[in-house]
C-alpha cells in the first residue's frame, strides 16, 4: 500500500512539474506590472466605457481602462512567486503592508480566496497607507488597489 502511495505522488509531482507552464490571461498595466489569470481560472472579460471587467467563478474584478497598456494570451510559470521590486506601490516591513505613490483618497481592497471582501481603505492626503496584517489569518489575499492587483500569501 505504500508503494501505491508513494507511486502515486511521484506521478503527481512529474506531471505538477512538467505542467508549470500554462496558457493565462495577461494583463499589462501602466506601472508595468502583470496581472495573471490561468485559462483554467476560465476567465470571461467584457468592457464598459471605462473599465475592463475580469470574472472568474471565485472572483470579479475590475480594471480601469486608462491603467491598461495591453491584454494578451501567454504561456507563464502560474507557480511563480514574484518578489515586489522597488518601483511597486507596495513594500513590507515588519508585519505591515506599506502603500507608496498612490492617488490621494483612493481604495485599497482586500479579499479572500471566496472573493469575499475583508478589508476596505483610503488612502490618506500623502498617498500613503499602512495596513497590519497581523489581524489576517494564514492564507492567500488579493489586494486592490484603484484596479491593480496584486496577491499576497500570509504563512
Amino acid at each position: 500500500m505504500k508503494k501505491i502511495v508513494l507511486l502515486l505522488f511521484m506521478l503527481s509531482a512529474t506531471y505538477c512539474i512538467a505542467n508549470e507552464q500554462q496558457l493565462c490571461l495577461v494583463i499589462l498595466a501602466k506601472d508595468n506590472s502583470q496581472i495573471v489569470y490561468s485559462l483554467s481560472e476560465e476567465p470571461k472579460i467584457t468592457f464598459s466605457p471605462t473599465e475592463m471587467l475580469v470574472k472568474t467563478p471565485l472572483a470579479e474584478m475590475t480594471y480601469p481602462l486608462d491603467n491598461i497598456v495591453k491584454y494578451t494570451y501567454e504561456n507563464k510559470d502560474v507557480t511563480s512567486v514574484v518578489n515586489i521590486n522597488d518601483q511597486s506601490p507596495i513594500s513590507m516591513k515588519d508585519n505591515m503592508l506599506l502603500f507608496n505613490n498612490l492617488q490621494k483618497g483612493g481604495s485599497i481592497n482586500v479579499y479572500n480566496p471566496a472573493g469575499a471582501l475583508v478589508g476596505h481603505y483610503t488612502v490618506s492626503s500623502d498617498g500613503t497607507y499602512s495596513l497590519p496584517i497581523d489581524n489576517l489569518t494564514q492564507g492567500i489575499y488579493v489586494i486592490d488597489i484603484n484596479g491593480l492587483t496584486f496577491k499576497l500569501l500570509k504563512k
